[in-house]
């Protein structure tokens, strides 16, 4: 996770490479609405969407039935889940976690391929163990201690990068 810019609404970097993807991309929380960010309901819900999202490596169901998976801002559209340590998403959904908390409200989009009512039902079956292991090894640090170093100063200044960015986009209050 790179950035919240509002309740239903994210900057993220990609770890495992998508080709509905790019590298830096903006994903919309499917089925949800959050109130705007200029009123303290907005800044509550974005406050919260932070408290959940800050520093976590999250898991996307990217919607497949839209041209591009895209909406008309170029969001992609998704249901966002956390991850436990066995790197398998984490159940409910972010979307639900934000309606159960008040933060955003059921918007259903029936030209997506989600159904909201889903996610007051069972879980569906986890990460296939190729997946979860293609995540250890990426999310695993294997670097000797010195390099780890390097990639953490790289990691800082790109999200010091991608947060000067998201101000210049007219998202003042993005959090890297």
């Amino acid at each position: 996770m790179v950035s919240v810019v509002s309740g239903d609404s994210l900057g993220i970097e990609m770890i495992i490479s998508d080709p509905r993807t790019n590298y830096i991309d903006n994903i919309k929380l499917a089925d949800i609405a959050a109130p705007s960010t200029v009123t303290a309901e907005g800044k509550a819900a974005k406050a919260y969407a932070v408290s959940l999202l800050k520093n976590k490596t999250v898991y996307l169901d990217i919607d497949d039935n839209l041209s591009q998976c895209r909406n008309q801002w170029g969001q992609l559209i998704c249901l966002v889940y956390l991850m436990d340590e066995r790197y398998q998403p984490i159940w409910p959904p972010v979307n639900r976690l934000m309606v159960d908390s008040s933060h955003a409200v059921l918007d259903e989009d029936t030209g997506n391929e989600f159904n909201a009512s889903h996610w007051w039902q069972q879980p569906p079956l986890p990460l296939s163990v190729e997946m979860r292991d293609q995540l250890k090894v990426i999310l695993e640090p294997s670097l000797p201690p010195c390099s780890q170093i390097s990639l953490l100063r790289l990691c800082r200044r790109r999200i010091q990068t991608m947060s000067a960015f998201s101000k210049r986009e007219g998202h003042p209050e993005a959090i890297a």
